[in-house]
């Protein structure tokens, strides 16, 4: 059993794991992901007999000026789960970031029972979020407009902007990961105002904000301008959790040495799904 940096020459595998870890994502799909960050996400294959096994990527990103490793498309063999392959590999990628000097993994389970699954290997719960559906319809009529742009350049300097604003804990990604989950947003994107930063879908003439920066005492005003500027109903928003509570568990986090993050509230925000 031996374990790998994986480059190019190894795509095929990466491809037929990722395929078979999330059959729902095309063949362009993957590319995309790889065309776009291959220079910052790195794979690390565990490999047995010459066969790739088990995978998961780790993109870097930054808490309180800390490097940490996001684990991410995390993938097993369909012939070879249940064998314990993906515990190992998470193993070896905790000693790697010791080694490396990176001050901690993160990742986001992609169901609640995974929770209990990462608590096994050390993983906590640290990352919150503050979810809610609300149709605003009846809310055109109750503020001013906002001006809002789109944001063609320099979303994770935007991005951090608003976090700072709004006094949030969080994960802060690099301008090429940013970006890619702006183009991940179908018939969306980042918008700016003088009171928010959004990033959004529309579908149906329904809009689902995945992230929503702003002052807590100007949400209403800025859910009004939005949709009615867009004239559509917003279906749900996801935002950092309010000021002294934890919200919604979102994502865990497990630490390679005495990292002392001073809150337990962090905010992630996207995930990259």
């Amino acid at each position: 059993m031996e374990y790998v940096w994986a480059g190019e020459d190894r795509l095929t595998d990466i491809l037929s794991l990722w395929k078979q870890g999330f059959p729902a994502d095309g063949e362009e799909d993957v590319y995309a992901f790889w065309n776009s960050l291959k220079a910052e996400a790195r794979p690390l294959l565990l490999l047995e007999e010459g066969e790739a096994r088990s995978m998961a990527f780790v993109i870097p990103a930054q808490m309180d000026e800390h490097t940490v490793w996001y684990v991410y498309a995390a993938a097993t063999a369909v012939a070879y789960r249940g064998r314990g392959y993906f515990g190992r590999l998470l193993q070896e990628l905790f000693r790697r970031a010791t080694d490396a000097g990176v001050y901690g993994l993160f990742l986001r389970p992609a169901t609640s029972s995974l929770f209990a699954y990462y608590a096994r290997f050390g993983f906590e719960p640290l990352f919150y979020t503050d979810e809610f559906d609300r149709e605003v319809k009846q809310l055109y009529s109750n503020a001013q407009s906002l001006k809002w742009d789109n944001v063609t350049c320099n979303f994770a300097a935007h991005r951090r902007q608003w976090l700072s604003r709004c006094g949030v804990p969080a994960v802060v990604w690099s301008e090429t990961v940013t970006k890619y989950a702006v183009d991940l947003l179908e018939n969306g994107n980042m918008l700016v105002s003088e009171k928010g930063l959004v990033m959004y879908t529309i579908e149906d003439n329904r809009m689902q904000i995945t992230e929503l920066l702003c002052d807590e005492e100007d949400t209403i005003e800025v859910l009004s301008s939005l949709s009615r500027q867009f004239a559509c109903q917003i279906k749900r928003v996801c935002r950092p959790p309010k000021k002294g509570t934890n919200g919604k568990e979102f994502g865990m986090f497990r630490a390679t040495g005495a990292l002392d993050l001073q809150n337990s509230g962090w905010y992630m925000g996207f995930s990259l799904e």
